[in-house]
């Protein structure tokens, strides 16, 4: 998305979290240290709010424990963001492919 959807503006147009808004998330399972869960859950950064399936960076971490899972979180979030710029004009250019139809290369 160009530079100026911030957040906010992200998440006003995201069919995804205006489900989440309305109660209806995609169907997750997993199990962590033998705890089931059945909610996914994003990790974020900024001014999202303080729902269930968001997770945000802790930003006074306080103890081993805390200062440990925000650096982890904010790791990973950034692992995440990377990929994704990594692969979108790859995905864009499927769009485009697909909306387009394939053409041979020189009009031949």
């Amino acid at each position: 998305m160009p530079g100026s959807h911030n957040d906010i503006n992200v998440l006003q147009r995201s069919p995804l979290f205006g489900r989440l808004t309305k109660g209806n998330a995609p169907p997750c399972h997993y199990i962590v240290n033998g705890h089931e869960y059945n909610t996914d859950y994003y990790l974020v950064d900024g001014i999202y709010p303080p729902w269930a399936t968001v997770v945000s960076t802790i930003s006074n971490a306080v103890g081993r424990k805390k200062a440990h899972f925000a650096q982890r979180q904010e790791a990973a979030r950034k692992d995440v963001e990377r990929h994704l710029e990594f692969w979108r004009p790859i995905w864009q250019l499927f769009v485009d492919l697909l909306n387009n139809g394939i053409r041979k290369p020189f009009g031949g």
